[in-house]
């Protein structure tokens, strides 16, 4: 029988914010690489956030994950959130049109396969990320 083990790791996120034109709904892409545990390189551990979009006008953008880690596929799903659109100090209110300066998400990935639930070698990650927006004008020009 498999013995389980459980850790923690560091690693980096990329993300890429697309707040489309007006009435189009945002979206986002990503990757997680350059894990580490305990300071040493977990080698080949790398994941791609799929297009994440909003679903049914919710602000939760959702999408999927695809990676690979000791020669593993993995797969799973992903979320985010856009923060502190901006203040409009004369009405006292949010901004709506400004763009976020911050997100925050989770991911969730699994070499699991759905088809054999009984895996007991079977890897399973789970990270949290937050992002603050680099360069850029946070208003919209249109």
């Amino acid at each position: 029988m498999a013995s389980a083990q459980v850790g923690s790791f560091d690693a980096t996120a990329k993300l890429t914010a697309n707040f489309g034109a007006a009435g189009d709904a945002p979206s986002m892409t990503g990757s997680v690489g350059a894990f580490m545990e305990n300071g040493e390189s977990l080698g080949d551990w790398s994941v791609q956030l799929g297009r994440a979009a909003p679903e049914d006008d919710a602000v939760l953008l959702k999408g999927t994950v695809a990676g690979e880690a000791d020669g593993r596929i993995l797969s799973g799903q992903w979320g985010a959130e856009f923060f502190k659109s901006g203040y409009d100090q004369a009405n006292d209110a949010p901004d709506m049109h400004a763009h976020p300066g911050y997100a925050a998400g989770i991911f969730s990935a699994s070499t699991q396969d759905e088809n054999s639930p009984q895996d007991l070698n079977a890897l399973h990650i789970l990270g949290a990320f937050g992002a603050s927006r680099v360069g850029g004008d946070p208003t919209p020009t249109d």
